[in-house]
This record gives structure tokens, sequence and C-alpha cells, in this order.
């Protein structure tokens, strides 16, 4: 189980994210990088465009989107990945802070091959992980 460090502040201080490094991921909504906080942490910077671009809306949505996070700090499930808080990205926008994996699905789906039970495995695994954070 990951060591989960609590912060008493709204954001959380003392995160060093390594924006010289190649990104982890790249997704849709975000790009992944790695970060330091405590112990080596991914940093889920979301695109900027996902942000209301008027002033007013991007700190509506910033709100709501960072309360939100705070609720999932209390989840805490083996196929769920462990939520530490927020930072403020270099755009402004919050950024996740999230335990970092060894490794990804998608990886481990090219590198490997996978009989149908671990298949089964994995995707019981997810869904009990979706059903923890929806319940």
């Amino acid at each position: 189980p990951a060591v989960r460090p609590r912060s008493h502040h709204r954001y959380l201080r003392n995160v060093q994210v390594h924006y010289n490094s190649p990104p982890l991921g790249r997704g849709s909504d975000a790009v992944v990088y790695q970060g330091q906080w405590h112990a080596p942490v991914a940093v889920k910077e979301l695109h900027d465009v996902l942000v209301a671009p008027d002033v007013a809306a991007r700190n509506v949505f910033i709100e709501k989107f960072v309360d939100e996070c705070e609720r999932m700090r209390e989840l805490c499930h083996t196929n769920v990945v462990q939520y530490f808080g927020t930072v403020q990205a270099r755009s402004g926008a919050p950024a996740l802070v999230t335990e970092k994996l060894a490794t990804t699905l998608e990886k481990r789906y090219e590198t490997t091959e996978m009989s149908l039970a671990e298949v089964v495995k994995i995707f019981l695994d997810i869904t009990a992980g979706l059903t923890c954070i929806h319940s």
C-alpha cells in the first residue's frame, strides 16, 4: 500500500515536477510528468484548453476541480491509483499528484503475452476500482 503523507494546505507544497524529462504519458485531457514529493510521484497536468478561458469561469472550474480532488483523497483501494493532492501547474491550472506506478497497462499489453485468465483478472480488477470510485 502507498504511504499517504497528508497536507493541511489547499495545494501540496514542495512537489518538484520534472518538466525537462520526457513526459511519462500524454492523453486527450492531460500530460503526465514525473515528479518528486517524499517519493517519486506522477503529476497530471490538464491541457490548458480544458480550463475555461474567461477568468471568472476559470476560477469556478478550478475551485470545483480542486474540491473534487480533495474528496478523492479519501479513496483507498488496491485497484485505484492513490491520489495525494494538487499542485498549481505552469499554466496556473491545477495538476493532480498521484502515486507513480512502475508501468502502465498499455506497456504490459504491448510487451507481455497475456492469457485469457490474466485479461479477465485485469478486467475484474478495473471493475472493482471503478466500483470503489463510484460508490
